[in-house]
């Protein structure tokens, strides 16, 4: 008989769900309480793999039916809507088939390792694996960088000496709440920060001459605080708050518009958000003036003319002239929802 087709009793060892935590690592845990032999043993006994389960279990997890929804809420003496609260693979039930208690391996490559403070707290201190949540970059109970690339040396690192980057992590979780409360999906408020992070951190890097010193001066106080080296991985976390204030801006669905619709991109009023920039980001006021006569290869330059481009056929319907100048000088432009 399969270990998913015995009948199943709740477990001598209970194990609590972290939140965000993906089931595979989960299960591992209750294994490992429970002195079961093998990790997978665990996998079987809550349903059948309709595949087989790799044993690079980090990069994986599982996803459920219902049937083995129920054996997982029997094992762990835990009602089945905390353990869909607390474990986000299970708001997708859809291993299959549907008639047997069943399991499907998922490749799965954002995991990352929770807070190592929060874990040393676990009996055992295991290595969970975890979901980006909605702050997926920052334990705000201990001030530690979570968000690192596996391949770094050091994939976590106490922010307590750069109180900015716990600001700047709140300014962002400010920022997603009011994207979600706009009905705007919190990945595009991500894919902003990635633009902004790059931008950023090409001027710490490269030091164009529109940019004056100040953000290699920030990087170099911040790298002596962290202790971190200045690669690629560790350059993101060093330019975040930067960063998130850019970000601020390209989520503004208005200068999103204003760039976007501007009849040609080296319009005087494409000053106007350059010289926003350069507030948000603390810099001289000709910030503008500088970045007119940079190299086209300056990464905001480099943004505006992509962004622009994303918007061409809005901008070219409206700068069509049926009724001569007039007409279009008085026209409104689009609404803002459709820069999004």
């Amino acid at each position: 008989m399969l270990p998913s087709q015995r009948a199943p009793q709740q477990l001598p060892v209970q194990v609590r769900p972290i939140r965000g935590e993906t089931v595979v690592s989960y299960a591992t845990r209750l294994a490992t309480a429970n002195e079961l032999a093998r990790p997978t043993i665990m996998l079987r006994a809550i349903g059948q793999p309709r595949v087989g389960i790799p044993h690079a279990t980090e990069l994986f997890d599982v996803r459920l039916n219902q049937h083995s929804l129920r054996r997982l809420e029997v094992f762990t003496g835990i009602p089945a809507d905390r353990l869909i609260k607390a474990l986000p693979s299970l708001t997708n039930l859809t291993a299959t088939p549907a008639t047997i208690p069943a399991i499907h391996p998922v490749r799965t490559p954002q995991l990352r390792r929770a807070c190592h403070t929060c874990t040393a707290r676990i009996p055992g201190h295991p290595d969970i694996q975890t979901y980006p949540m909605l702050f997926p970059r920052i334990c705000a109970r201990h001030n530690r960088w979570i968000d690192s690339n596996r391949r770094e040396k050091v994939s976590q690192f106490d922010l307590t000496a750069t109180p900015e980057l716990i600001t700047a992590h709140r300014r962002y979780s400010r920022l997603r709440e009011r994207a979600r409360a706009q009905g705007r999906d919190p990945e595009w408020v991500r894919q902003q920060l990635w633009s902004a992070t790059w931008i950023i951190a090409g001027w710490a890097e490269r030091a164009f001459r529109t940019i004056t010193t100040t953000f290699r001066d920030r990087v170099e106080t911040r790298l002596q605080a962290t202790g971190l080296t200045d690669t690629p991985g560790h350059r993101r976390v060093l330019v975040f708050p930067e960063a998130v204030a850019l970000a601020e801006l390209f989520c503004d669905l208005d200068w999103r518009r204003h760039v976007a619709m501007l009849r040609h991109e080296h319009d005087c009023d494409m000053d106007t958000f350059v010289r926003a920039v350069g507030q948000r980001l603390g810099q001289p006021p000709t910030f503008a003036r500088r970045l007119r006569f940079t190299s086209s290869t300056d990464p905001l330059r480099a943004w505006i003319r992509r962004h622009r481009y994303a918007y061409t056929s809005i901008r070219d319907q409206f700068y069509t002239d049926p009724y001569g100048r007039s007409y279009i000088s008085n026209r409104p432009f689009p609404e803002i929802r459709h820069f999004k």
